[in-house]
C-alpha cells in the first residue's frame, strides 16, 4: 500500500454470499476480537445507501483484503470484482491480498487462476484460530514496520514532564530559525517542502487516476486478469496474419496528450518497435489483464491486453532555474516512469481486411519540468512547462 497512507481498516473482508455462515461471519468476529479494524459487508451496509459505493469507499478505506477464495467466490462476477480492484493496488513491495482457501485445493486454484494459485493462502482446513493467528501477525506485523503507534495508554509515561519541557524549547529555537531562514534566505525560491510536495502529490493523483479508470474499465467491459503467456499468444496469432495493417500510439502524462510514433518514441526515449508483449514491454512482473469485445462482424476479433507496472515510480530533483522573479523551474527524473500500456488489437482472416494496432502509454515523461510561479508572495505549483 501508498506510503504514509492512513487507513480507517485495517482489512477487508472479500467473500460469496454462500460462504458467510460457514467462514466470514466467525472469521470477522475473531478478528475484530483481536484487535484487528475489518470492513464486513453485514456491519456496513445501510438503508437506501448504494451498494457499490459502500464496497468501493470500504475498499480504499482499507489496508489489506482478506479474500476468502472458494468455488463461489470464483464463479460469480461481483466478488472478482472487488478482487480486480484489490489486486490493481498491489506491487512487488506492497502486499495488499491476504488469501484464505475454503473448499479448494491449490490444483484446483491453478486450474481457475495462475495468478491467484501463486500467492500462498491459509486453508479453511486448519481452523478459524489458526487463520486467525496468521492473519493477525501478518498485519500488526505489517503495523509495527510502518511504525504505528500503539494506544497512548499502552505507552511509557517516565519523564514526560521534561521531555515536553525540551519539545518546547526546541519547538521555540525552529520557529527563530525558521523565521530567520525564510525572512533573509528562502523568499527567493520556492522552499523544498513545497518542491517535493508538489512533485508527490502530482505522482500520486496521476496514479490514483490510473488505477480507477483501469478498475472502471474492467468492470464495464468485463476484462480479467490473465498471463503474460496467454497475452503473448494473442500478440502471435495477430502477428501471423497477412493484411495490411495500421499501428497508432499515444501516450498521456495526465497534462500533455502526444500522439503518432514519430512524436511518441523521442518522448519516451523508447524504440516502439521494440517492444513485444512476451517481453513485458520492459516491466518487470507487471500486472497483466486481458479484454475480449464482441464486435459487429462475426469474423472479425477485437481484444484488449493491458499491463500495469508492479515497481514503485521513483524520482530526483536533477536541476533547478530561477527563469525571473516570479518564475522557478524544477527537472525531476524517474525511473520505472511508465506506469501502464494498453494495446488494442483488431483483426480478421478475411483476405481484404486490414488489422490494426492501437498502443496507449500512461506514466511520467523520462524527465519533467516543473514550474513554479510567485503568486502574492507564495510560491505556487503551476503545472508542468
Amino acid at each position: 500500500m501508498e506510503s504514509g497512507k492512513e487507513y480507517r481498516y485495517d482489512a477487508f473482508i472479500s467473500h460469496a454470499v454462500e460462504d458467510k455462515i460457514a467462514i466470514a461471519n466467525e472469521l470477522t468476529r475473531k478478528l475484530t476480537e483481536a484487535g484487528i479494524r475489518v470492513w464486513y459487508s453485514s456491519n456496513e451496509f445501510s438503508v437506501g445507501e448504494s451498494i457499490d459505493k459502500t464496497i468501493k469507499k470500504g475498499l480504499q478505506q482499507s489496508r489489506y483484503g482478506i479474500v476468502i477464495l472458494s468455488p463461489d467466490y470464483l464463479a460469480k462476477n461481483w466478488t472478482r470484482k472487488e478482487l480486480y480492484s484489490l489486486w490493481s493496488k498491489e506491487s512487488e513491495y506492497h502486499k495488499v491480498i491476504l488469501p484464505v482457501w475454503h473448499n479448494i485445493t491449490e490444483d484446483e486454484l491453478k486450474a481457475k487462476d495462475l495468478d491467484l494459485a501463486n500467492k500462498i493462502g491459509i486453508p479453511s482446513s486448519k481452523g478459524i484460530d489458526y487463520i486467525v493467528s496468521k492473519l493477525v501477525d501478518e498485519i500488526k506485523k505489517d503495523r509495527s514496520q510502518k511504525g504505528e503507534l500503539l494506544p497512548v495508554r499502552e505507552r511509557a509515561s517516565t519523564n514526560n514532564g521534561k521531555i515536553k519541557i525540551w519539545i518546547l524549547l526546541l519547538l521555540l529555537l525552529a520557529s527563530v530559525i525558521g523565521f530567520i531562514a525564510y525572512r533573509y534566505f528562502l523568499l527567493d525560491k520556492p522552499s523544498s517542502g513545497l518542491i517535493i510536495t508538489a512533485i508527490e502529490k502530482r505522482i500520486n493523483d496521476f496514479q490514483d487516476k490510473i488505477r480507477s479508470d483501469h478498475e472502471l474499465e474492467m468492470q464495464n467491459e468485463g476484462g480479467k486478469p490473465s498471463t503474460l503467456e496467454e497475452i503473448s499468444e494473442c500478440y502471435t496469432r495477430f502477428d501471423k496474419i497477412k493484411a495490411y495493417y495500421r499501428n497508432a500510439y499515444e501516450f498521456d502524462n495526465g497534462f500533455t496528450t502526444i500522439r503518432f510514433k514519430k512524436n511518441v518514441s523521442p518522448a519516451l526515449e523508447i524504440d516502439l518497435s521494440s517492444l513485444a508483449p512476451f517481453e513485458a514491454f520492459g516491466f518487470i512482473s507487471p500486472h497483466t489483464f486481458l479484454i475480449n469485445r464482441k464486435s459487429g462482424s462475426k469474423d472479425v476479433m477485437e481484444l484488449k491486453y493491458i499491463l500495469l507496472n508492479a515497481q514503485p515510480v521513483s524520482y530526483e530533483i536533477s536541476d533547478e532555474e530561477k527563469l525571473n522573479d516570479d518564475r522557478y523551474i524544477v527537472t525531476v527524473t524517474y525511473e520505472n516512469y511508465l506506469r501502464y500500456i494498453a494495446t488494442d488489437l483488431t483483426y480478421s482472416d478475411r483476405s481484404n481486411f486490414m488489422k490494426k494496432t492501437q498502443m496507449t502509454f500512461w506514466g511520467f515523461k523520462p524527465a519533467e519540468n516543473y514550474l513554479f510561479e510567485k503568486q502574492d508572495e507564495d510560491w505556487v505549483f503551476i503545472g508542468l512547462e
